[in-house]
């Protein structure tokens, strides 16, 4: 992150987003230690495979901070299981900011 906004000013380059992927409460025991920089949007992705219950499971499970992180989902068109539609992903509380596909 620091790194990133250095960069970023230095190089006099519009904001970067840094997209924190996790499908674990585990993976990041110290999350809350991620905090923003100048020039720099984080997002917490919601990472993992699975069926609907377990990708719902992994959403609600992570407790997205709000305002100023965003939030992330992310899908996978093999390894999902009867993979959401773009209207199932939408109806998350809170609305994802940034959707992928991998």
């Amino acid at each position: 992150r620091d790194y990133l906004s250095r960069l970023v000013a230095a190089k006099h380059l519009p904001d970067k987003l840094l997209m924190v992927h996790q499908f674990r409460l585990a993976m990041l025991p110290d999350r809350q230690r991620i905090t923003p920089a100048k020039g720099i949007e984080i997002v917490f992705h919601a990472d993992g495979f699975g069926t609907q219950a377990e990708k719902n499971n992994t959403w609600n499970a992570l407790d997205f901070p709000g305002r100023p992180y965003g939030t992330g989902f992310k899908l996978f068109l093999r390894q999902d299981t009867n993979m959401m539609d773009p209207a199932e992903v939408l109806d998350r509380s809170p609305v994802p900011d940034v959707v992928t596909y991998q």
